[in-house]
């Protein structure tokens, strides 16, 4: 069976070579290859287009179509050669024989024996004959032809269908297909599935082995994405309201798509691969052939960008301080975030999370970050530089773009006094909510801190206090919350308890063994995820209980301290491992698998106080003696097993570190990482959807551009390739009717001819619509179905008409009752009926009556508000009229007189609770004179246009299984299988290509 490559392939047009410029639909047309042609080459014309196949294939041939008109069918046109090369650092083209099938018009390369080029260049020279011009015509199409009989399928080579019954309830059918090589030479077979997307893909495998392993049609363990991992890529203007990726867009209450932006591209999520043949990208589209995915507007082939690499991406690790700014007599507090490897300062924020007047500095604060979803919280203090100013203690929640902070004390005696507090523990959970417990003296008694002592509470993610407990004394040792269940668990030495609690205060846990030595000498605590239990320390031992409370003595490893143990906290990986902190030593533990009661390693630091656990080490706060009130970070590389780095914050302060690995759903908003060189320069290639077959690397990541359906796609009436969707209309065109791109309706459209009441005047470039004296309707003409307008980022809105009533401005009157509307129509849901609008009346004799122009917004008032022009107004005949509603929520109607700018008229408020999208209708009055359009211009405003988007549901990687080394005129098996589960519901029948590429070593 013959294949053409180029519809995988990346189409060049070369300009440096060649002289002709391919416009896109003659493009589409030659790759195509149906015989059609929009392509004429001309005397003087030299047309080289350059394809990339992707990677070196073995061809068969290379054909080229060329027709014409000029001259008998016989004759041969000359100047037409083909020439390839193998890889891109080859300068040189290597030229082939150019061979002619005179029946069909088919100018055609070949080459003996295995031919595996990667790139091809096709040119044609109108001219190239001795200087002589050879014959001009049509350039139909072109194809690089893939010979697939070198692989087929049976015994003999002659086998082209298989029947398989499959076997339903569990079990499973192993069938062989045998892969018969007729070529000359020992080729590998590469063979897939292709894709269904129904419930056969999760039935049918294929294998090169009747034990597997078994590849499906669509790899599920190498999902790139799908409806519930769209967020886990960058989405730029592109959204997924309905299960699958599109261009931003909106719907009005028709539930008809519109569009303002022409393209938008989704960043996909890091993925990696380890199979060594090769992989396929598949997309699962809900809609065929709407719009276009494409890297260039251009490309006459559906294409991506991928980029890849054998080297894993650097993590995203930063640490995040609490930073303050200065002005207006306003101290501002927002973020830091300085990169964990190198302390530089990856970014600032210029939004503030809380701010305290001119004579208040920060003093102190600590930050905390949750990992999975990059919400923080902490504290701060502040201190008076002046005797007016109040020192404070605030807490505060940060999560996307909700920030709550609560003041829990404040201190203004003498004004230069910090608040006397000692902060122990402030713990996330995952519905947003905080424990925090810490001693804070007493500065008043309407404060949330209303007495000198210790505090244990449970605030929410709004900072709604839920549970307060106090006591004068420091009776909690150590603290550690369940993260998913949002208990505290802690020890009280002086009672020799551990306690667990709800967020309510309600007790789950006290339990007390002192007597059996397992609680005489609390040490340290830890929740495990999974309501695991605890781990906690007590005389140098660990010891665990159950969630319930439970003593778990199988798990107790005794001696892990040769003195205290200070602090616990558990493998920032969810690996079994915990770091111990034993005085002046912090090691790895090992509390399970045949390593336990062992140490990873050890590392001895000066001081240390607490500490945090991340992904690849641990972060030691460590007092400093030397300097007190100065404190260091040092963190501990599991990898390198010793001290990476350190950092010193501003005097007590704890900076709260953030890190993630390439699979986190937000890493791919974070790149580029500046930290990583070689991500960030990382090469993005252009490939075809359909051709690319991924090199032997291991990580990967694709870039997909959607583009919406062009006019050409979506009407009929356009024939213009290049016609692109407008606002503005002067009506420079040749033909009597309104151009549909922009009108999708008018008065008398569908009647005769559709020219009766409303045409452009060809001659003068005017729309003219037509009165109807002594009949019935208003002319009119419409943006409907076409275009809807929304106020800009500013908040405005701006259309403008200018028009002309009979011979214009002629210092006489019409002696008609002269109207013209122009209305925006809402288009939202439950909006209907809704509009805006600005009218302009003159009196059959302005000398005795006055000129009116009136504005209206209908859910605001009914009636018309009136601004009167004044008498003997003879120059509102002709000028323009617009619609001006602005950020203040007030919509002017008005007009101007002539060529003037200068514009009067009246105004409405709340326009903008009228509706959101408007499309737009200019009026005539059926009694007054002819009106001529000159100009129509939405001249401010965001323009939804009618179109559509290619909608993508998934993206796959497809495993390629490999039978290698099937010799000449033999044949080796390939293996499908089928189970079904007994609750799987599947059609009785079912039609699905074993697809088989082959591969020639070639040297």
């Amino acid at each position: 069976m013959e294949y053409n490559l180029l519809p995988g392939a990346i189409w060049t047009v070369n300009l440096t070579e060649g002289n002709v410029d391919v416009p896109w639909n003659s493009l589409r047309d030659l790759a195509e290859y149906n015989g059609m042609s929009t392509l004429e080459l001309n005397e003087n014309d030299v047309l080289v287009l350059d394809f990339d196949l992707g990677k070196r294939i073995n061809i068969d041939r290379i054909e080229y179509e060329f027709e014409t008109p000029y001259a008998e069918s016989s004759a041969v046109v000359s100047g037409i050669k083909f020439s390839c090369k193998d890889e891109s650092f080859e300068t040189e083209y290597v030229s082939l024989a150019t061979f002619i099938s005179t029946e069909d018009n088919k100018y055609c390369a070949t080459a003996s024996g295995i031919w595996a080029p990667r790139y091809i260049r096709a040119e044609h020279n109108v001219s190239a004959t001795y200087g002589v011009t050879t014959i001009t015509g049509l350039a139909c199409g072109f194809q690089v032809v893939n010979n697939e009989n070198v692989v087929n399928f049976g015994e003999t080579g002659k086998l082209t269908q298989v029947d398989i019954e499959v076997a339903r309830g569990g079990y499973a059918d192993v069938k062989s297909i045998p892969i018969f090589n007729s070529g000359v030479k020992t080729a590998d077979a590469l063979i897939n599935i292709e894709p269904n997307f129904t419930g056969l893909d999760d039935v049918i495998s294929v294998s090169n082995s009747p034990d597997g392993p078994w590849a499906y049609p669509l790899d599920s363990d190498m999902n790139v994405f799908k409806y519930d991992t769209f967020s886990y890529g960058k989405l730029t203007t592109i959204e997924y309201p309905y299960g699958n990726l599109r261009i931003t867009g909106w719907e009005d209450r028709d539930e008809n798509y519109t569009s303002r932006y022409e393209s938008g591209t989704y960043l996909t999520r890091i993925f990696h691969d380890d199979s060594d043949d090769g992989m396929h990208l598949v997309l699962d589209r809900t809609i065929q052939q709407v719009g276009r995915i494409a890297v260039d507007k251009a490309d006459a082939t559906e294409t991506i960008e991928v980029r890849s690499t054998n080297t894993p991406p650097k993590d995203y690790a930063v640490f995040r301080e609490l930073r303050s700014w200065y002005t207006s007599y306003t101290h501002y507090y927002g973020y830091r975030d300085r990169w964990s490897s190198t302390n530089a300062v990856k970014e600032d924020s210029s939004n503030s999370i809380f701010t305290t007047g001119r004579y208040t500095e920060l003093n102190r604060y600590q930050v905390v970050q949750d990992s999975d979803t990059e919400r923080w919280a902490g504290w701060a203090t502040t201190y008076g530089t002046d005797y007016r100013a109040k020192a404070e203690l605030v807490l505060f929640n940060i999560s996307g773009g909700t920030e709550k902070t609560k003041r829990l004390c404040y201190q203004s005696n003498s004004g230069a006094y910090v608040v006397n507090v000692s902060w122990k523990e402030i713990k996330l959970d995952c519905e947003g909510g905080i424990w925090i417990y810490f001693y804070c003296q007493g500065y008043s008694t309407s404060y949330w801190v209303n007495k000198t002592g210790c505090y244990l509470a449970y605030f929410d993610k709004n900072l709604n206090e839920q549970f307060k407990w106090f006591d004068q004394s420091e009776q909690i040792q150590d603290l550690d919350v369940d993260y998913e269940f949002s208990h505290v668990w802690y020890t009280r030495p002086e009672s020799m308890a551990i306690y667990k609690l709800t967020i309510n205060g309600d007790t789950l846990v006290n339990y007390i063994n002192a007597s059996g030595n397992i609680t005489h000498d609390l040490q340290g605590i830890v929740v495990l995820p999974n309501q695991q239990g605890i781990w906690f320390g007590n005389d140098g031992s660990l010891h665990r209980l159950s969630d319930s409370g439970l003593l778990l003595p199988e798990f107790t490893i005794e001696d892990v301290a040769g003195g205290c143990i200070n602090y616990i906290v558990l493998d920032g990986d969810g690996s079994e491992r915990l770091w111990v902190l034993d005085g002046f030593t912090l090691g790895l533990f090992w509390i399970t698998g045949t390593n336990k009661g062992t140490y990873d390693f050890r590392v001895t630091l000066s001081y240390p106080i607490k500490l945090e656990a991340t992904r690849t080490g641990c972060w030691a706060y460590c007092a400093d003696l030397e300097f007190p009130g100065k404190t260091y970070i040092r963190f501990i590389s599991k990898e390198n097993r010793r001290e990476d780095f350190s950092y010193s914050p501003s005097g007590t302060s704890r900076p709260g570190p953030l890190e993630m690995t390439y699979e986190h759903p937000t890493y791919p908003e974070k790149q580029p990482l500046n930290i990583d060189d070689h991500w960030s320069t990382l090469e993005w290639k252009k490939v075809a959807i359909e051709g690319y077959l991924s090199p032997e690397e291991r990580y990967y990541q694709v870039l997909i551009t959607l583009r919406r359906q062009e006019p050409v796609d979506r009407y009929s009436f356009v024939t213009d390739i290049d016609k692109n969707y407008f606002t503005r209309d002067q009506f420079d065109q040749d033909i009597s009717r309104p151009d549909e791109l922009l009108w999708g309706g008018w008065r008398g459209k569908n009647i005769g001819g559709g020219l009766d009441r409303v045409y452009i005047d060809t001659t003068n470039k005017e729309l003219v619509m037509v009165p109807d004296w002594g009949g019935t309707e208003n002319a009119h003409v419409q943006t409907s179905s076409r275009v809807v307008t929304a106020k800009n980022s500013s908040s405005n809105m701006e259309v403008r008409v200018s028009y002309r009533f009979g011979d214009g401005n002629t210092g006489s009157a019409s002696g008609r009752s002269e109207y013209i509307y122009l209305y925006g129509y809402a288009m939202d849901e439950n909006k209907e009926g809704n509009t805006i609008g600005v009218r302009l009346y003159i009196p059959p004799n302005p000398s005795t009556a006055q000129c009116q122009c009136s504005a209206r917004v209908s859910s605001y008032s009914s009636s018309w508000a009136i601004d009167y022009l004044g008498i003997d107004q003879y120059d509102y005949y002709e000028g323009t009229l617009r619609i001006n509603a602005n950020s203040n929520d007030v919509l002017y109607g008005q007009v101007a007189k002539g060529a003037s700018t200068s514009f009067i008229g009246d105004y409405r408020y709340n326009w903008m609770s009228n509706g959101t999208r408007w499309y737009w209708q200019i009026v005539t009055s059926k009694d007054s004179s002819t009106v001529a359009i000159t100009d129509f211009w939405i001249r401010q405003g965001n323009n939804y246009f009618y179109t559509d988007s290619p909608r993508i549901t998934s993206m796959d990687t497809q495993e390629l299984v490999k039978v290698a080394g099937i010799s000449p005129n033999s044949y080796k098996n390939v293996y499908l299988k089928t189970q079904v589960s007994k609750y799987a519901e599947l059609n009785d029948d079912y039609e699905t290509d074993l697809k088989v590429r082959w591969r020639t070593p070639v040297y």
